[in-house]
């Protein structure tokens, strides 16, 4: 993301998602995801199994201090910890420097209703999605987003 979001409009926030660099590791392995994208190698390491990347940093698409993001980061280890489900570690990236840079999680095997509840639940405008031979998908959270989206997004609420 390239400023504070909340001065962006809808479009120019779907194009700083589009831009982000979604960085996972398994098992010392680096993964660059990007929604409208394929993830072979991802995939192939996942047995074929759907993932999604999903942070807890900076609600809404707005910047707060680091001492909340890290108290919300852990809050989204512990709900996951509680469900049972593999993660791994993630870290959403902007390219140019100019938005800090969000831990986040790779979540396999959470189906979208039980994702879409963490992003509500940790007030996510959006998180990345994928399975297997299909390209990765933004999933948008809350009303302010254009009728029209690119193949790559889906509108949630």
């Amino acid at each position: 993301m390239h400023t504070d979001t909340a001065e962006q409009t809808p479009e120019r926030l779907l194009q700083a998602f589009l831009a982000t660099d979604y960085e996972a590791r398994i098992d010392g392995r680096q993964y660059m995801l990007h929604p409208g994208r394929l993830h072979k190698s991802l995939d192939a390491a996942l047995a074929g199994r759907p993932w999604a990347v999903v942070t807890a940093f900076n609600p809404r698409a707005r910047l707060v201090d680091e001492s909340a993001n890290r108290k919300r980061h852990q809050d989204l280890l512990d709900t996951v910890a509680a469900r049972g489900w593999e993660v791994h570690p993630a870290v959403n990236r902007d390219p140019c420097g100019t938005w800090p840079d969000e831990k986040a999680l790779l979540i396999v095997d959470a189906d979208l209703p039980e994702l879409d509840g963490l992003a509500e639940r940790f007030e996510q405008a959006a998180i990345v999605t994928g399975r297997t031979g299909e390209p990765a998908v933004l999933r948008l959270y809350g009303s302010q987003w254009p009728q029209t989206l690119p193949d790559w997004a889906r509108r949630v609420n």
